[in-house]
């Protein structure tokens, strides 16, 4: 009776201890899970941010087409009217009649030609460094996903303070033109006319370019701003809130689980 009580004694510890380790390899086997589906899930979202990058600087290449023929364009018409002043006004040494189409002629010119090429510039620069600066940018991204998005985003914020400034500066030259284009009214100065002509002309052009560069600027920066990487080997119910960094009640995740995670608003 005695052996059979031990007996017995032995079988349930045997059987408790092997619920144990059941319960510990099923505990163990769903941090491996959660692992894989938030992988996949940042897998995913990398994916579809590095096509976001190459549509933007595809995008940009094309659009930098728009800028080249801009400043091709209205170069061409600065120099004409250049040559058109200088052939009715050969001799240098005399002084041409402000009120005559000589004035107009090379008042319309100099903004012509000097905004025109800054445009060719500006759409050349895009043209040729659009390429390789998406290639960097994929491969920072398949490397570090949370140093392309927190460098990508600081350039994005420069890009979007210069692109401001250069709409303040379209809004300048459309002023300024408006003002020399009435002033020249006022005193009959064809050269101030043909000036403020050429502001006018420039500034509106400028501003439609720049006004969808700006918008397409801010699309992208805003799938940059929307763009989450997380690891999170979590167990139990916690993989569902890993991709936004929080716990199941909704605040930050404690010590125990490892997390990479980066956060970013826009203020």
């Amino acid at each position: 009776m005695k052996v059979f009580r031990i007996v017995l004694v032995l079988c349930v510890l045997n059987t408790f201890i092997i619920a144990q380790e059941d319960s510990t390899k099923k505990e163990s086997t769903e941090p491996s899970q959660a692992t894989t589906d938030t992988q996949a899930i940042n897998n995913a979202s990398t994916e579809k941010m590095s096509q976001d990058v190459k549509s933007y600087f595809t995008r940009e290449k094309e659009v930098s087409l728009y800028y080249m023929g801009a400043g091709a364009f209205t170069t061409a018409m600065g120099l004409y009217y250049r040559n058109q002043a200088v052939n009715s006004f050969p001799d240098p040494t005399r002084k041409y009649d402000a009120k005559s189409e000589t004035a107009y002629n090379l008042g319309l010119s100099y903004p012509l030609i000097g905004v025109g090429v800054f445009q060719l510039a500006t759409g050349g620069f895009m043209y040729f460094k659009s390429d390789k600066k998406a290639k960097d940018l994929e491969k920072e991204l398949e490397a570090s996903p949370a140093s392309f998005r927190e460098q990508e985003l600081t350039r994005m914020e420069n890009v979007a303070y210069w692109n401001k400034m250069f709409t303040y500066a379209d809004y300048a030259m459309i002023g300024g033109g408006l003002w020399a284009y009435y002033a020249g009214t006022l005193s009959d100065k064809k050269y101030m006319i043909g000036l403020g002509t050429g502001l006018v002309i420039q500034g509106l052009v400028s501003l439609a370019l720049d006004y969808f560069a700006n918008k397409r600027a801010d699309g992208y920066r805003e799938k940059l701003i929307n763009f989450n990487f997380s690891y999170l080997p979590a167990s139990k119910n916690q993989n569902a809130y890993a991709i936004n960094g929080l716990g199941a009640n909704g605040t930050s995740l404690n010590e125990g689980y490892y997390m990479f995670s980066f956060s970013y608003k826009l203020k």
